[in-house]
């Protein structure tokens, strides 16, 4: 009988005062975040910014590498609270995502050939050609008509080091503009899609939002990542 109490005491507790609990607990100031981001050459200043941003608000900004899809999967399960900057047409597709307004950048997504190849979109249309690119660049060309073999790493170093051993002629990357004239140096290049690249939270955090893209306006008519 006093098994059977303690029995009904703990699921009491369980179901009427977890949720009290739990709510309590969002409702919390927010003083870290924790962010994903994708590993990329001129990664660095899209970073430092949106610490800043964050830093205004009295948060600390938590970064953490993650694969670029595996990074967004893991803010869309709430595993993560946000992410520094991602495509939006990608990122406005997850349910529990926001994206913040306005962009921190306008990026490139460019095709890099071996050396003395000619440079196109042309060369997507070719079933022969092998076309190294990331899972969420395959995503966003999901809906164009391309017949070469894509096969996707997550490192674009590691993409850019297979076409340099001539494993592949051809790759596709997101980059800025002052990327693209480092790689222009070595490889062919063309332009396939420019993209709008922002600062996305976990809806839990919806309360931050209004001001963090106060923030991010103020911060962007001075912030210029290719000046440095």
């Amino acid at each position: 009988m006093k098994l059977l109490l303690n029995l009904k005491i703990f699921l009491f507790l369980a179901v009427f005062l977890l949720p009290i609990m739990v709510k309590g607990n969002e409702n919390a100031p927010t003083n870290k975040i924790v962010a994903t981001y994708f590993e990329h050459p001129a990664m660095s200043p899209f970073i430092a910014f949106m610490d800043s941003v964050y830093e205004e608000l009295g948060i600390t900004l938590d970064v953490r590498p993650f694969p670029a899809s595996h990074g967004m999967r893991a803010l869309n399960e709430g595993v993560v609270d946000a992410d520094i900057m991602r495509i939006d047409e990608l990122a406005s597709q997850l349910d529990n995502v926001i994206v913040l307004q306005p962009a921190i950048y306008q990026g490139n997504v460019i095709l890099l050939c071996r050396r003395g190849l000619p440079c196109s979109s042309d060369a997507l249309m070719n079933r022969r050609n092998y076309v190294v690119t990331t899972e969420v660049v395959k995503l966003l060309l999901a809906g164009a008509d391309i017949k070469a073999r894509l096969r996707t790493l997550e490192n674009i170093e590691n993409s850019m080091d297979i076409l340099r051993m001539g494993r592949t002629d051809y790759v596709i990357i997101g980059t800025t503009d002052t990327h693209w004239k480092i790689v222009a140096e070595e490889f062919e290049t063309a332009l396939l899609k420019q993209v709008s690249l922002h600062h996305i939270v976990h809806k839990k955090h919806q309360a931050l939002v209004p001001e963090l893209q106060r923030i991010i306006e103020t911060k962007s008519l001075t912030f210029d990542p290719d000046a440095s």
